[in-house]
């Protein structure tokens, strides 16, 4: 809070919302389970301060039509892909207050390639 200098009655009030660095992808695998069927794990830094993640996958380069996972978590399982598919993954951490998401910048994006 700011006050005015001459002793008056007016003041300000400042929120500084400080938003996550850029994530990183540090690690992709994927594999298949009989309850799962075909899945890929994506594993990102551990970011101070996050709340939680974003993942965000697709079959398209320029992740267009992609589908997207919230999770307080910095690996994520992704399930319900297809097999012997190339799929790429990007990530972003992201804060709250009073409520809202902030979210930091995407990841550069990933690739992986499920099995047969």
């Amino acid at each position: 809070e700011v006050k005015s200098a001459d002793e008056g009655d007016a003041s300000a009030s400042c929120v500084v919302i400080v938003t996550p660095l850029k994530e990183k992808v540090s690690s992709l695998s994927q594999g298949y389970s009989y309850y799962d069927g075909a899945y890929i794990n994506v594993w990102s830094s551990d970011q101070d301060g996050a709340n939680g993640y974003q993942y965000q996958w697709s079959t398209k380069k320029n992740m267009s039509k992609a589908k997207t996972k919230l999770t307080y978590y910095s690996s994520c399982k992704i399930t319900g892909v297809k097999k012997n598919t190339k799929y790429y993954v990007r990530v972003r951490a992201y804060v709250e207050s009073n409520g809202k998401k902030y979210y930091g910048p995407w990841s550069s994006v990933r690739s992986v390639k499920t099995n047969k």
